[in-house]
């Protein structure tokens, strides 16, 4: 839920974010765009199953990684330790 995860991240401070582009109500982009605006130190890792997407919000703004589905947990995991090493 947008409204949800946007009150989250102005009472938290995330240090990644894992953001699904295609939502029900609302498109994944522009949620991106206002996480980014609150958390802007986060790494946000941006899931989808239309690779296309993901590279229109590429052009549009710098995202910090990519998920494509369908993927499994151990990739999740696996994806965050390379995460933890750049930095």
């Amino acid at each position: 839920d947008k409204q949800e995860a946007l009150a989250l991240a102005g009472q938290e401070k995330f240090d990644l974010v894992f953001l699904d582009l295609v939502l029900k109500e609302v498109d994944g982009v522009k949620v991106y765009k206002e996480i980014k605006g609150i958390l802007p130190e986060a790494t946000i890792v941006v899931m989808t199953g239309y690779p296309q997407k993901a590279k229109e919000l590429e052009g549009a703004v710098e995202i910090s990684g990519c998920l494509y589905k369908p993927f499994e947990l151990e990739g999740i995991l696996e994806y965050i330790e390379k995460l933890k090493v750049k930095k």
